[in-house]
């Protein structure tokens, strides 16, 4: 068998080696509910969904739940059940796991509490859960301290409250780890087809990401969003990402636990790592998963996402009959960086042209007018027109009048109009209304039911969209650079688990920082430009080598990191008697002065930095630099290594690329020799993997293209911290 064979063979068996321990699990056939109040929940709701397998419900005093015969305990089972639900207190619940085990049930699903969530306040807590995981053994266990959840696809309820979720043939997965924010998404009513919902709670020995690498197999299911509140597995995260690029279903996320608040709210509730978040949310966009900040727009890209997949980038149109409608959304592309409303070819607006009116200005947004409202034939051709240009999206802005007060006759001929051109054209459209309120669930059922995607809100609908062309994108750039991101990602896997144990391991070590002129010294070494300096301790050898490299010059005590906080510098020292004062000054800080030339000619001051996340391993961040970098708190975070794709990416993202490019006339800096230097950043960073903890330039000076010393980019300050041995 030859290796590419074996490969495919190997991931073959990893897939239906992950189904089959979960198959009983997701989708059972018999189903036991364990308890009082909470159990009979779930007896109802399976009820309630149709169920169609055996439903044991089991309590010592009742007679029957639902009309079903009750029984006394669980070995009075018939069969051993494929899930049991156990709502009954944390001790018992181990108890009943562990004779759920040893008759080799299909899983368990525990609702109780008081297992490692409360360890801050019940000391035997984390011992709790471990007894229950002993008792488990390797018995699928769906918590602690959940809900369960929602299977509508094959109508299974093991869920303890209420819910408004019904059978669907197919729709999107959704994971949490809070049953309440579970249960509040089962109660949109915003045309979300929703086909398989959770929540997970503790997650003590079934992870999120092993559902979502079950429930992404299933051909029914369209797309996953994870509520997460931090990744551990990230084996599990890197195999999951790249099976959702494999057969096209996309994960989107929203990642809980960015504040301090937050943090210390998920870990007193589920007992969760809230790991760092710009570096969770680096990894995911190496990954190709989307990342959204809020559960409305959540909400909006998952129908995007069912109805239109992936958008390869956000091109997009807009139609209304209004003049209003279309500046309203102009306006909100325009503070926008990816949002593109593409100018139409001759050949398009002759096309849109010829459907209007002679009176009708044609653009990109389009105001058809009222002309042709609530004529079918008319808007079906204007449509039909529009959605022929090669955009990634095609939006109709409607919105819907109060159907408790009024009618909607005169707007269905607009709503059959869009199904029409979209079927005649093949084209990905979305109908918008820019009120919440004005969009009835009746109407959003039907569009999706038509593949067309029902958005909430301009600014939602926006946000949505970019959310689904960078998964798109992504996934363009993955599959362009197949051999090159493979192995970025191999390394990037490789590296994660030693990573993390390096974390840990030099939590407990000692550091050491290397002063301005070692750590200059050490990067140079790497051909990381920095400017010429010498260590002097006296005046008269910093006047001796002044005469080396002219003036003016900049002056540092060393051993102090922030210098300019303090005023431990002086900067733009020209003559003699200045660079004398300046050391007599400065020397009551140390005994050890750094003189180096004074950089000039910035176009641009930037920060590079290298952090250690306990999680991901090493970190690149890029920002604004110089004071700037508190100021404008605007900065792009990449797991290493990086690609020089990459790191121009971010780059234009910053606010201040718009000087690096030369700014109304002004001279550009030199874009290429900074990427130079941080793909040197980045090779030094892994180089040095074993020992680095953290390293910061700022400013790193970014000058014209016209440096011919090759300083055009270069660290004026550097701050470097290694573990001690």
């Amino acid at each position: 068998m030859n290796k590419s064979l074996a490969k495919k063979t190997d991931k073959k068996t990893a897939i239906s080696t992950r189904e089959a321990r979960l198959a009983r699990l997701l989708r059972p056939r018999s189903i036991a509910a364990c308890g009082g109040k909470e159990a009979a929940q779930v007896v109802q709701q399976c009820l309630k969904m149709g169920y169609r397998g055996k439903i044991f419900p089991i309590h010592p005093r009742k007679k029957s739940v639902c009309g079903i015969p009750c029984l006394a305990s669980v070995k009075d089972l018939p069969v051993p059940p494929d899930v049991a639900f156990l709502g009954v207190n944390h001790k018992l619940s181990i108890e009943l796991t562990r004779e759920l085990q040893a008759m080799q049930a299909g899983g368990v699903v525990c609702y109780a509490a008081g297992f490692s969530e409360t360890q801050r306040e019940v000391k035997d807590g984390y011992n709790l859960q471990q007894q229950l995981l002993e008792a488990a053994d390797d018995m699928p266990l769906f918590g602690p301290n959940c809900y369960g959840f929602v299977n509508c696809l094959d109508s299974i309820a093991v869920w303890p409250d209420q819910h408004a979720a019904k059978k669907i043939k197919c729709g999107v997965a959704i994971l949490t780890q809070s049953s309440n924010i579970a249960m509040n998404l089962s109660m949109q009513q915003r045309g979300v087809p929703l086909a398989f919902f959770a929540s997970m709670g503790n997650q003590a020995q079934i992870g999120m990401l092993e559902i979502a690498q079950n429930l992404i197999e299933d051909k029914r299911i369209s797309a996953i969003a994870l509520l997460i509140e931090g990744i551990t597995e990230i084996e599990r995260l890197l195999n999951l990402a790249e099976r959702a690029r494999a057969i096209k279903k996309p994960i989107v996320v929203l990642k809980l636990g960015q504040s301090e608040q937050a943090k210390r709210a998920t870990f007193s509730h589920t007992a969760s790592i809230a790991g760092a978040h710009e570096a969770t949310a680096a990894a995911l966009k190496r990954l190709g998963v989307g990342q959204v900040k809020s559960l409305p727009v959540l909400m909006e890209v998952l129908k995007i996402l069912h109805s239109a997949g992936p958008l390869n980038s956000a091109k997009i149109s807009s139609m209304s009959c209004s003049g209003g409608e279309a500046a309203l959304i102009a306006d909100a592309a325009h503070k926008r960086k990816k949002i593109q409303f593409p100018k139409l070819s001759a050949k398009q607006h002759s096309n849109i042209k010829k459907t209007l009116s002679h009176i009708v200005s044609v653009d990109n947004p389009l105001d058809y007018h009222t002309f042709i409202w609530a004529k079918q034939n008319a808007l079906t051709r204007t449509f039909s027109a529009m959605l022929t240009c090669n955009f990634d999206l095609h939006l109709l802005i409607i919105d819907f009048p109060n159907p408790t007060r009024c009618s909607d006759k005169d707007w269905i001929p607009s709503a059959l109009a869009l199904k029409d051109a979209v079927k005649a054209t093949n084209a990905r459209a979305a109908v918008v209304a820019t009120l919440h309120e004005n969009m009835p669930q009746v109407w959003a059922d039907k569009f999706m039911q038509q593949g067309i995607a029902p958005l909430y809100g301009i600014e939602e609908a926006l946000d949505a969209i970019e959310v689904a062309a960078e998964i798109g994108s992504a996934w363009l750039h993955l599959q362009k650079n197949n051999r090159k991101e493979k192995a970025s990602n191999q390394l990037f896997l490789r590296a994660s688990n030693e990573k993390v144990k390096l974390a840990q391991a030099n939590a407990t070590r000692n550091t050491i920082l290397l002063d301005e002129a070692s750590a200059k010294t050490l990067l140079a070494q790497h051909g990381i430009p920095v400017p010429r300096g010498q260590v002097i301790e006296s005046s008269i050898q910093a006047c001796e080598f002044q005469q080396k490299i002219g003036l003016p010059v900049v002056i540092k005590a060393l051993g102090i990191p922030h210098k300019s906080e303090v005023s431990a510098l002086e900067l733009n020292l020209n003559s003699h008697t200045a660079i004398e004062k300046s050391c007599a000054r400065l020397q009551k800080f140390a005994k050890k002065l750094l003189v180096e030339e004074q950089i000039s000619g910035a176009v641009c001051e930037l920060l590079l930095g290298i952090t250690r996340d306990e999680q991901f391993g090493l970190m690149l961040t890029i920002a604004a630099g110089g004071r700037l970098v508190e100021l404008m708190q605007d900065k792009v975070t990449l797991p290493l290594p990086i690609t020089r794709s990459e790191l121009l990416s971010a780059l234009e993202s910053l606010p201040v690329m718009p000087l690096l490019k030369g700014y109304r006339g002004a001279p550009a800096g030199d874009i290429e020799a900074f990427l130079r230097l941080g793909e040197r950043v980045s090779d030094f960073a892994e180089k040095n993997e074993a020992s680095l903890i953290e390293l910061d330039l700022n400013p790193v000076i970014v000058r014209t293209n016209g440096c011919k010393d090759g300083s055009a980019a270069i660290a004026a300050d550097a701050l470097v911290r290694l573990t001690s041995s």
